[in-house]
């Protein structure tokens, strides 16, 4: 499955899954099916979990957000996970870790302002052991999906 295809199939609204917790359904929504694993539904206890580990806000010609997408592109996730700036008055990207038994996905999610409008995927990437590694290491506590 490429990665346009997984997109548009995660993007998909299921119902089936509500654990009263709104990021928790969040990131259920955004990694099914899972990029690392391959699993369709992702269930409780199954062993994904996840942990915030960056935010920056969205301001339109910030120096700050191009830095915060800079270290994205170049995977320098000890370097992100310094970086929690957060304003209820803006737009927001939120990078999230997510770890399974088939690897680990961080997903960078655009967090609108606006109440009625929902959380949206911007990306996913599949990391590769040594990033696994570099996440594992960084002060984050994961959270049972």
């Amino acid at each position: 499955m490429n990665f346009f295809s997984w997109l548009n199939k995660a993007l998909t609204p299921h119902s089936s899954f509500s654990s009263g917790n709104a990021t928790d359904d969040k990131i259920h929504q955004f990694i099914r099916p899972c990029p690392a694993c391959g699993k369709e539904e992702i269930e409780h206890g199954d062993g994904h979990r996840y942990a915030q580990f960056a935010s920056e806000i969205a301001r339109e010609e910030s120096q700050d957000l191009r830095l915060f997408f800079e270290l994205y592109k170049s995977r320098n996730w000890a370097n992100l996970s310094q970086i929690h700036r957060f304003e209820g008055a803006f737009n927001a990207v939120l990078l999230y870790a997510v770890q399974c038994n088939g690897g680990m996905t961080v997903l960078a999610v655009r967090s609108p302002v606006e109440l009625y409008e929902d959380d949206s995927l911007l990306d996913a990437v599949v990391l590769d052991k040594s990033e696994v590694a570099a996440i594992n290491s960084l002060p984050i506590t994961f959270k049972s999906l």
